[in-house]
Order: structure tokens, then sequence, then C-alpha cells
């Protein structure tokens, strides 16, 4: 059994939007280093979401990453996934640019086990 977090990350559900984020996760799919991304998912909700001005009723895209999680008392991995983590968002962030109100990072500890 393997410990693994999976990261969702929730954005509006635009097209502008989609071209970006799958190349930038296809691209650390395939050629970053280590904490590795096993896979991704990209899949849209409908929804309702309290903002700080009002309430958005909209579709919206959620992003599935799920990442092995560092091994405990490796402090140099378990920073460099946190740093990973902020990169995340930081693109999340780069590829609205900066036109929503909020974006969410959601991190789900999870287990992976072989048959």
């Amino acid at each position: 059994m393997d410990q693994i977090e999976i990261v969702e990350a929730y954005l509006p559900a635009r097209v502008e939007y989609l071209a970006n984020l799958y190349e930038w996760l296809r691209e650390h799919l395939y050629s970053h280093p280590k904490p590795l991304v096993h896979g991704f998912s990209i899949y849209e909700v409908n929804g309702a979401f309290r903002g700080t001005k009002d309430v958005y009723q909209e579709r919206t895209t959620v992003v599935r990453i799920v990442f092995d999680l560092p091994r405990d008392g490796d402090d140099a991995e378990s920073r460099a996934y946190e740093a990973r983590l902020r990169e995340i968002f930081d693109t999340m962030i780069r590829i609205t640019e900066k036109h929503e109100e909020e974006l969410w990072l959601i991190r789900i500890p999870a287990r992976r086990e072989t048959a």
C-alpha cells in the first residue's frame, strides 16, 4: 500500500482556460522530476459556491492530480512537494489571468493498493 495524495483544483469552466491547463498538465506528467505526477483527470461539475461578494452558480472545471507522498522524515522531498503544490496553484492563477474571485486547491489523503 502506497500513500498518495489527490490534489483537486477548482476553477470556473471557461474554454480559454482548458488548452493552457491541459498543455501544462501533460508537460508535467511526462517531463517533470519527482515528486512525480502519476496522472490527472479533468472533468466538469455544476454547483453553487459562496464567494466574498455573491453566490456563484456555474459550471466548474475540476482538475484532479495524483501524487506520491514524500517519505516520512525526508525534509528535502517534503519541501519539494510543497513547492510543487504552490507551483500548481500559481499556474492556475496565471492561466485564469487573475480574473476569478476565488480558486480552490483541495488536498485529499489516499492510498493506492495493488492486487
